[in-house]
């Protein structure tokens, strides 16, 4: 199975890995509109935070919370376990959906080479802890 970490403008074009048993993990800020894909999927899955460190002043409601954390978790294990591939997107495509992606190589996913990647690290470790 395959994981690849792509920027919200890529779904929106198609520019990103598919195949015909892929699933999409969307997530954006709050009150912004989801993407709309060109390319079917499976499943999609949309979440709604914002892309904030451990140390940021940012109210706590922004931020990925341990239930969402822990949903995200649970997708990506069934996806694993359907021999489904996955796409995560965020806006830039680099930190939320980073966390994610690298969850999911942990999981046992083989990396497509999505965009670059550099994990938002609050929600890697939050993540890795409940794994």
């Amino acid at each position: 199975m395959i994981i690849q970490n792509v920027s919200y403008k890529r779904i929106e074009n198609g520019n990103h890995y598919h195949s015909d048993n892929i699933e999409l993990i969307q997530i954006v800020d709050p009150c912004k509109e989801f993407p709309i894909s060109v390319k079917p999927f499976k499943e999609i899955h949309r979440f709604e935070f914002c892309d904030v460190s451990s140390s940021d002043s940012i109210l706590w409601d922004g931020r990925m919370s341990e239930s969402t954390g822990r949903e995200i978790i649970f997708i990506l294990r069934n996806a694993y376990s359907a021999n489904r591939d996955i796409i995560v997107h965020c806006m830039g495509g680099i930190s939320r959906s980073g966390a994610v992606v690298e969850i999911g190589l942990r999981i046992g996913f083989k990396d497509s080479k999505g965009d670059y990647r550099n994990p938002n690290m609050y929600m890697f470790e939050l993540m890795t802890s409940m794994l």
